[in-house]
């Protein structure tokens, strides 16, 4: 008698098991993953910013350095074509700022290429080379908007928040404070 009212129990778990996986996903999940989606792009273009910056490392002239920027720029270029492509998304604040912490990443990860090649070759030579990146950026942050709404106070705000904390880190406390970072 207890085994049958224990197996009519377990024969009802199962087919409640069953009746929860026959109905499927919610449909908030499925936007959830078109969100990913977006931030993969990002993740993509911040991955290949770091390549550049270890070839960077590397430079010893101009000529080498030219190809590295161009193939920057040109990374740049198409993830803004293909985030432009994808059109405004809904996405709530956890990805959004987990979008503000990438683009703060690229955006870092791009000055310290920057810094890196005119430390070997000097500013005049990198001065040329600027403005063409700086186009380039300027259009992934109009896209980023675009797709993600009021997302660049946010990545303003990431890329103060690293370098304060940095700041803080190395005990340049005096410096934080003549930066206005700390009070």
């Amino acid at each position: 008698m207890f085994a049958g009212r224990l197996a009519s129990i377990l024969l009802f778990m199962l087919s409640l098991g069953f009746l929860v996986h026959a109905a499927g996903p919610m449909p908030r999940a499925v936007a959830n993953r078109r969100d990913t989606g977006s931030l993969s792009q990002l993740t993509t273009l911040e991955g290949m910013t770091r390549k550049q910056l270890d070839s960077c490392m590397r430079v010893k002239t101009i000529d080498e350095a030219k190809p590295i920027i161009q193939v920057m720029i040109s990374n740049i270029k198409s993830t803004t074509e293909s985030l432009t492509s994808t059109g405004k998304i809904e996405v709530d604040d956890n990805a959004k700022t987990d979008i503000a912490v990438r683009m703060a990443s690229i955006i870092s990860l791009i000055v310290k290429i920057l810094l890196s090649l005119s430390q070997k070759l000097g500013c005049d030579a990198i001065a040329s080379l600027c403005g063409d990146i700086d186009t380039a950026l300027e259009a992934l942050l109009v896209a980023v908007n675009t797709c993600v709404e009021a997302i660049l106070p946010l990545v303003a705000k990431k890329i103060t928040d690293v370098k304060t904390e940095a700041l803080l880190k190395l005990d340049l406390v005096e410096c934080a404070k003549l930066l206005g970072f700390a009070a």
